[in-house]
Formats: structure tokens, C-alpha cells, sequence
């Protein structure tokens, strides 16, 4: 029996959808353009002229995912006046937060209310471990120390 391959994930559409969904919570004025997956991402800040890339890094660059890019033109035969290196997707989001002069908005929380995120519901009486070691009810969540 022949194993099933995994399915193909577009990763530049997972990227574009969370930086999209990204600014909408931000709150910021910032407009991620479409680039019919193209490299970079583009970020456009009008009312600072200011433009943002988000750029895959080369295989070679390992442990580098991305490297975010500022720009003091429109990206298109620009040259870059930054570069800062993202390791993770982690990284990413706040170093574009930074970029964009978004205020972190606090702790992490972990709990089954995180199902809620992703558009599924954690089933009745779900359990989540907390970091005290004791359960959080289905939709709780508890603030780490």
C-alpha cells in the first residue's frame, strides 16, 4: 500500500492571511498590499510613507525564516534601508508590531479558548493544562506567571 502524500500548503497564502488578520486586530493603518504571490509582502503606511517587505530567506540562511525590509520608496527597484532577521513566525509578528509602533497588549494566555481562534469549538468538558498544573475549563484560560 502506497503512503498518501501530504497535501501541498501555500505557505506565501497562510503568511498573507495572518499578517492581514494581524493588522485588522492591530488597529493600524498600515495596508498589505496584494502581490499575486509574489515576494515580498509589501506593508504600506500612507500616512508615514513608509513601506515594509516581508521576505522569505534563502534555504542557506537557516535558522532565518524571513527577514523583514524597510524601504523608503515603493519596493519596485528600490533598495532596502534595513533588514532585520525573523526566526520564527513569533518573531515576525513582533517585529512588525514593533515596526508599525503597535503597544504589545500583554500576557499570552493559554487555555481551550484558543480552539476559538482557529474557528474550531473544544468539545464539552475539554481540559486544558495550565501552569500550575491544574485543568482550565473548556473556553478558560488562566494567566501564566
Amino acid at each position: 500500500m502506497q503512503a498518501t502524500p501530504p497535501p501541498v500548503v501555500d505557505r506565501h497564502a497562510l503568511l498573507h492571511r495572518l499578517l492581514a488578520a494581524s493588522l485588522a486586530l492591530w488597529q493600524t493603518d498600515a495596508q498589505l498590499l496584494p502581490r499575486d504571490g509574489q515576494t515580498p509582502l509589501l506593508l504600506h503606511r500612507p500616512a508615514h510613507g513608509e513601506w515594509l517587505g516581508v521576505v522569505a530567506a534563502a534555504a542557506q540562511e537557516t535558522p532565518i525564516r524571513w527577514w523583514v525590509v524597510w524601504y523608503r520608496d515603493d519596493p519596485p527597484g528600490a533598495q532596502p534601508v534595513r533588514r532585520k532577521p525573523c526566526a520564527s513566525t513569533l518573531g515576525l509578528l513582533r517585529t512588525l508590531r514593533e515596526a508599525l509602533g503597535v503597544p504589545a497588549q500583554g500576557k499570552a494566555r493559554v487555555g481551550a479558548g484558543m480552539a476559538t481562534l482557529i474557528g474550531a469549538q473544544a468539545p464539552a468538558g475539554a481540559r486544558a493544562a495550565t501552569a500550575g498544573g491544574t485543568p482550565a475549563a473548556a473556553g478558560e484560560s488562566r494567566q501564566l506567571p
